[in-house]
């Protein structure tokens, strides 16, 4: 049960990595999702 624990970290990080990501650099590069 840790590979699933383990996911929902990296999805919830890698979220909020791609929001800070688009916000930062909204008019350079828009948001992928």
């Amino acid at each position: 049960m840790g590979s699933l624990e383990d996911f929902d970290i990296a999805t919830l990080l890698q979220k909020v990595i791609a929001f800070f990501d688009g916000f930062s650099s909204d008019e350079t590069e828009p948001p992928t999702g």
